[in-house]
């Protein structure tokens, strides 16, 4: 006898990990697709392989129990389309992001399902151009490039946002998405997580909690590499050390300045003595106040050399 979760693997596999409908693929919904029955249960359609689609939870709630819909342009009423004996390249086409009907049936099915809400055609703009630059990106970088967006105070989410979509797509992007291996998140300020989503599942349990802490000596040197890969003088790191005490954000927000304007660095640090570090020192005081008094404001942009 067939389990059930051996008709869903077939009906998943057939297609290809596509809903029947808008072909967008599971790997870029938040959500777990569906086994849909074409003709609906309530209206005696079999739970048998030839009524059955793999569709996303979108189309699977616009649809309905319905199997006839209205043809916008006329204003007559049509059959849905039916992903088993239709061509689905027969009732529509692609325009840029959009799929537009080039029937009553295609027309009408494109209408009543919604297959271009402005967050679908989104996420074909983004991924079309995600496909076009990663060959750039290889080129430029090699085949193993990696993009670390770092989100602070994400908290703000939770007044921000209409919706838990935000994570959903950034879990699939970071976890499914053929561009996964690639993108890693690094988040501050989500001590409030359970309130920003709203579905019931947990787009962000896939990210490791780790309190942000001080630094240490060994930490830090290695936060320093990143942008001097030669290290700094002893007694500028030493100083860098005391001025920052070592935290991330204000040591980060420092290195940023510094790697910016490396001529000053290399100026002040060659002063015979310690008048040069004194002097360094000074300069990078009131950057390093401003730090700490806004240091959960923002991350700053200092690993440059992360690839």
């Amino acid at each position: 006898m067939t389990s059930r979760r051996d008709i869903e693997r077939h009906v998943e596999d057939r297609a290809v990990g596509r809903c029947e409908y808008c072909r967008l693929h599971q790997s870029l919904q938040g959500t777990t697709f569906h086994v849909e029955h074409v003709i609906p249960r309530s209206r005696s359609g079999p739970s048998e392989l030839d009524n059955l689609a793999w569709a996303c939870p979108s189309c699977n709630l616009h649809k309905a129990n319905r199997t006839d819909v209205i043809d916008p342009d006329t204003g007559d009423q049509v059959l849905l389309s039916n992903p088993r004996i239709d061509d689905w390249d027969g009732h529509f086409r692609w325009e840029d992001y959009r799929i537009v009907g080039q029937t009553p049936i295609g027309r009408a099915t494109a209408a009543a399902l919604e297959l271009n809400h402005p967050r679908r055609v989104q996420i074909r703009h983004f991924l079309a151009h995600m496909d076009h630059a990663k060959p750039l990106l290889n080129q430029r970088y090699g085949s193993n490039w990696l993009v670390i967006p770092l989100i602070d105070e994400l908290d703000t989410a939770i007044s921000k946002l209409s919706d838990d979509q935000f994570f959903q797509n950034l879990r699939n992007l970071s976890m499914i998405s053929r561009f996964h291996r690639h993108f890693r998140l690094i988040a501050s300020g989500v001590r409030e997580m359970s309130d920003l989503i709203s579905s019931g599942s947990s787009p962000l349990n896939h990210l490791r909690n780790r309190h942000l802490g001080i630094l240490t000596g060994t930490q830090a040197r290695q936060l320093i590499v990143f942008g001097f890969p030669e290290g700094l003088h002893p007694e500028v790191e030493s100083s860098l050390f005391q001025l920052t005490g070592r935290h991330p954000y204000v040591l980060q927000g420092v290195l940023e300045h510094l790697w910016e304007d490396q001529g000053e660095l290399d100026r002040q640090a060659g002063y015979a003595g310690s008048e040069g570090i004194s002097g360094l020192t000074e300069d990078l005081l009131p950057l390093a106040e401003c730090l700490w008094s806004n240091r959960t404001r923002r991350v700053s942009a200092t690993i440059r050399g992360v690839r």
